[in-house]
């Protein structure tokens, strides 16, 4: 989606009926600071002018971009390109989802594919006015004309664009404005800052609900691209486009989060063939795993025993644990337990919760685990696995130990499994397994 270019600051345009300077050779002499209308100056002295003008128009053009390249080496100097890995991307193409973003040479989890700065920063928001709209137009069109149109090349959804429909700015601008505001809509990155920023190299990075890439922000607008997976040269660099949650939810939840922002149906190998999001343990042998079929409601034949559970039996199962799921009100449980757990940071709790704490996540996490087939699994099913990150923060704070690395160990299998990466999430969870395992070996 971007590249290493400096953030533009604009300044007001000077009004091209007055200038304030003094001028040599054109038969007068002006005090500095004196308005000078063009429509009172002679012919001749006007051609003077505007040749002059034009002389230092060139001069500071010429400058500018001197000092710019000047910048841009010494920022390259400095952070050593080819020795940091900064600039090991390249563009590409594809047949069904154009441009895209290449790996020039192998990559290894953690390794810094492309660090870039924003080339445009503004405050759009999700739902921009009609004045906020003006001032977008307005400080885009003082970039550089190659930054505008390099901006303008990037990918813009038919419009209207959805996600900008109920915005006043948007419904109301020109058709030249609204393409510029459905561009920035999607090719934007959130900045750690106030803001967001189009990237001209990194916005080119594709979706997938399976990426190998994640964007690492800095508080100088700054994007960079990091590997999550070993990447081969010539391989392309995906992201994902929505948050590390939603790409643990079943197929249509993902591509729903998808469709409205950018407007295109997800096809990444994990949203064709098998949800991976969706198993529940077979009733038939105790041991396998149905799946669930990633566009339809069929499920797939039993990994190890190859039978098929009766489908409507697998329906009020499910139906039964969403039911219970729902009752114990997720968001806010998780809102509590983020609480919590930014409240210890990376260390124990600092009390112990009362047994009553949480009961009602303790016992659908005892009820899921204990439950004959057919079950959502812990490590299977995302219900499963959601209950099981919201019991390994709760059994820690009550003394649950062995309860709590259960848990964290069944959420782990889950992330690992999905997203085959060494996400925030994952690691996350694993500090929190390792920190029970220690409780419990202090305790003892």
């Amino acid at each position: 989606m971007h590249g290493l270019a400096s953030t533009i600051w604009c300044r007001p345009p000077v009004a091209a009926s007055v200038f304030h300077t003094r001028l040599h050779g054109a038969g007068q002499s002006l005090p500095t600071g004196s308005p000078v209308w063009i429509s009172r100056i002679s012919p001749t002295s006007r051609l003077a002018i505007w040749t002059c003008l034009a002389g230092l128009r060139t001069l500071c053009r010429q400058s500018t971009l001197q000092r710019r390249a000047s910048n841009a080496k010494a920022s390259l100097a400095a952070d050593d390109l080819t020795a940091n890995g900064i600039r090991r991307v390249h563009m590409g193409s594809t047949r069904d989802r154009g441009r895209c973003l290449l790996a020039t040479e192998d990559a290894e989890p953690g390794d810094v594919l492309i660090r870039e700065k924003a080339s445009f920063v503004h405050d759009m928001g999700s739902n921009v006015s009609q004045q906020g709209a003006e001032e977008i137009w307005m400080q885009f069109h003082q970039l550089p004309s190659e930054t505008q149109a390099a901006i303008l090349g990037l990918f813009c959804p038919e419009q209207p664009v959805r996600a900008l429909e109920d915005s006043p700015g948007y419904m109301l601008a020109s058709d030249d404005q609204r393409r510029l505001l459905g561009i920035l809509k999607v090719n934007s990155v959130k900045l750690r800052g106030p803001g967001a920023g189009v990237f001209l190299t990194i916005s080119r990075a594709n979706h997938s609900c399976r990426p190998n890439c994640a964007f690492v922000l800095s508080d100088d607008a700054t994007c960079g691209l990091v590997a999550i997976q070993e990447i081969k040269a010539d391989e392309e660099i995906t992201v994902s486009y929505i948050s590390e949650s939603n790409l643990l939810l079943p197929i249509l939840q993902r591509r729903s989060a998808l469709l409205r922002p950018w407007q295109f149906t997800c096809a990444c190998p994990r949203c064709v063939g098998v949800d991976d999001t969706r198993g529940l343990r077979c009733s038939l042998c105790g041991r396998g795993v149905q799946w669930a079929s990633a566009e339809s409601d069929e499920w797939q034949a039993c990994g190890s025993c190859k039978g098929h559970m009766d489908e409507q039996e697998m329906r009020r199962c499910l139906s039964r644990w969403w039911l219970r799921y729902n009752a114990m009100a997720p968001l806010h449980v998780e809102a509590e337990l983020a609480a919590c757990e930014f409240r210890r940071g990376g260390g124990c709790p600092p009390e112990r919760k009362d047994p009553d704490w949480m009961s009602e996540v303790v016992s659908l996490h005892r009820s899921m685990r204990d439950s004959p087939a057919p079950a959502p699994g812990l490590d299977t099913h995302w219900i499963g696995s959601s209950v099981a990150a919201f019991a390994a923060e709760a059994h820690l704070w009550r003394g649950e130990l062995e309860e709590a690395v259960a848990a964290a160990t069944a959420r782990a299998t889950f992330v690992k499994r999905v997203l085959q990466a060494d996400t925030l999430g994952l690691k996350k969870v694993e500090a929190t397994r390792e920190l029970a395992r220690r409780m419990k070996e202090e305790e003892l």
